[in-house]
């Protein structure tokens, strides 16, 4: 379907150009093809103007939508009904010609929310090799609706960012307003001494992607202290960026026996700050320290009433559990004299069950009251100097869950349910004992797959990917580890992808934790990353099988439906991946990923690297709409 032809003679080539497509509802313009539209009553139309701008692709000789491109496509789906239905239109028009940079279209359904999509066909090509999405869009009847729209490859990657920006590792991202991303800090040297590497110069620099725009700016203000390893919730009702822990170096093995250590004396001392978006400045957050502990990775959780529940973030291992196993809360609200919220005295509320350096967290969904439920998963639970004759109870090992209570900023964490299915303690039934290799996960990925079980009852299901295993209780092997104060590493395992399906309690019944193993992980892995690329699957990519050894952990989809885990065969892109842990990525609202740093190697790299990737987005081929 031929709708604009990139072959004028002024048509600019290369590099970022701009080309306006007006999709106006215009006397005598070439007419869309309606699909799917209801019969039963007139359908009301609208039109739309897409303002494209061209990226390039990462990897080999660089290449723009605007010098391959012969035809756009426009797709618009409903998204009412909380799934996207079939494609409501399809728009076509002549080709373009004399320097004209405009079309004109007819016939697209008007209302919202609309997901609107944009392919681009190279000549004689039947699949899209350029894709641009904007969701939760409102087409006006008999109106013109004006989207800006970014181009990006199909299956593959496309740069994104300043030329000058530094690589970091660990560094933190999160999606603000109108889907813009903020990104934060993050380690830019790596030094060998001795028997360590240094993870040092921390970044104060910060950015903003708008993936709508494609452009890539620095924030106007620095942060107050730079950091790497911290955390940021983005809090809507204020316009702010609440940002948590981080620290100033790491050190690492060089002999690569052992993951990355922190230490509270190089941790941030500002233990928090906040991103004000609207004037672009970072402000300290008053009380420093006073009800904000030091902590590095740790976990946020988001509240109602713009509370937010810092977590985790111990150093591991750890044995002050009456610290680190207590939650921190922030309340966002302040007033006319305060230009940001703080952290709050909490006394003896929201403690964990145990202290959870390392844990993966997941949104489970709301309580019948509408307040917040969240399943926290793995991390550290013991110290280092383990009594190896008292395990944890099994419950305390592998997860918790935390329900908000009505009162605002209040809630408990729970630890009463059964752990069933594959990733329970095995048994050795001949012998009759335990096989004692209960064990925790530590840094999993947690993504949310939905509210219903393969049998489609109630459940809330997650999928759980890598972690270097921990072993909680291991009498025979209690002094053996790679290092005796990291007690009980152990290597990531391919064995450690599992569906989690949260059966919650009711008022007879203990709750259920069910694990079932996912086959096909082609590494165990950590520092990695997981993230949802539209409703039907999750996007593995990057980290490390080895605490020493390079990162060599490509890319692989889950796939939602099928529960099935595709290798990276299957994935043209995964051959062209720039091997990376460490790295941050996320979901952008047009349903790609952002990939952003990271390091080829933990023990002795140069993460300056000409080699690395510092900011690409990858697309996925099944996101292009039937």
């Amino acid at each position: 379907m031929r709708i604009v032809d990139f072959d004028s003679p002024t048509m600019a080539r290369g590099g970022r150009i701009w080309l306006v497509v007006a999709l106006a509802s215009l006397a005598g313009a070439c007419q869309g093809e309606a699909v799917d539209a209801p019969s039963a009553a007139p359908v009301e139309h609208g039109g739309l103007a897409a303002k494209l701008v061209a990226l390039d692709t990462c990897g080999g000789a660089a290449a723009d939508p605007f010098s391959q491109v012969k035809t756009l496509e426009l797709k618009v789906r409903d998204g009412s009904s909380g799934t996207l239905k079939n494609v409501l239109a399809k728009a076509a028009t002549a080709a373009l010609g004399g320097g004209k940079t405009s079309a004109s279209f007819a016939a697209i359904p008007a209302g919202s929310p609309r997901e609107v999509t944009v392919l681009g066909y190279a000549a004689g090509a039947s699949k899209p090799s350029w894709f641009g999405r904007r969701t939760g869009v409102n087409i006006k009847k008999n109106d013109t609706t004006t989207l800006d729209m970014a181009l990006m490859a199909v299956e593959g990657f496309t740069c994104v960012g300043a030329k000058n920006m530094p690589n970091a590792l660990f560094a933190a991202t999160t999606v603000i307003d109108n889907g813009r991303v903020l990104i934060t800090g993050g380690f830019t040297n790596a030094s060998v001494d001795g028997s360590l590497v240094k993870l040092e110069s921390a970044s104060n620099r910060a950015y903003i992607f708008d993936p709508n725009t494609g452009k890539f700016t620095a924030t106007k203000g620095f942060l107050q202290e730079a950091r790497a390893g911290h955390a940021m919730i983005y809090l809507a009702k204020p316009n702010q960026v609440l940002i948590v822990g981080g620290t100033k170096k790491m050190t690492v093995a060089s002999a690569g026996n052992a993951p990355p250590l922190w230490s509270p004396s190089d941790a941030a001392n500002l233990t928090y700050e906040i991103f004000d978006i609207a004037t672009g400045n970072f402000i300290a957050g008053p009380e420093q320290g006073a009800n904000c502990k030091k902590r590095v990775l740790p976990n946020l959780m988001a509240l109602t009433d713009d509370y937010v529940v810092a977590l985790g973030g111990a150093p591991w291992p750890h044995n002050d559990t009456d610290y680190y196993a207590k939650s921190d809360l922030y309340e966002a609200k302040h007033g006319p004299n305060e230009p940001t919220g703080r952290f709050k005295d909490v006394g003896n509320g929201l403690q964990l069950n145990a202290v959870r350096a390392g844990a993966a967290i997941a949104y489970v969904g709301p309580t019948p009251n509408g307040t917040s439920r969240y399943l926290v998963w793995g991390g550290n639970t013991v110290a280092s100097n383990v009594d190896c004759t008292s395990p944890l109870p099994t419950a305390l090992k592998h997860a918790e869950r935390f329900k908000e209570s009505t009162e605002p900023g209040t809630g408990e964490f729970f630890g009463d349910y059964v752990l069933e299915g594959d990733f329970a303690t095995p048994y050795d039934a001949k012998n009759a004992k335990s096989l004692n290799r209960d064990m925790a996960l530590f840094f999993p990925t947690l993504t949310p797959l939905g509210r219903k079980d393969e049998g489609g009852k109630e459940a809330y299901r997650f999928l759980s990917v890598g972690g270097a295993r921990h072993a909680t209780y291991h009498p025979q092997q209690c002094a053996a580890a790679w290092d005796n104060s990291i007690l009980g590493w152990q290597a990531p395992s391919l064995d450690d992808a599992y569906i989690l399906t949260l059966v919650e309690p009711t008022d007879t019944t203990q709750g259920r934790l069910l694990t079932k193993r996912v086959a096909g992980l082609g590494k165990g892995v950590f520092f990695h990353q997981a993230n949802l690329a539209g409703t039907g699957a999750v996007v593995l990519s990057g980290g490390f099988s080895t605490f020493g050894g390079d990162a060599d952990f490509s890319m692989q989809y889950f796939d939602i439906a099928s529960t099935k885990l595709l290798g990276s065969a299957q994935m043209e892109a995964a051959s062209k991946f720039v091997l990376r842990g460490g790295h941050s990525a996320l979901s952008l609202r047009n349903d790609c990923v952002l990939f952003y740093g990271g390091a080829g190697k933990l023990a002795g790299a140069s993460l300056n690297s000409t080699a690395m990737a510092t900011s690409d987005v990858y697309c996925p081929k099944f996101l292009v709409p039937n």
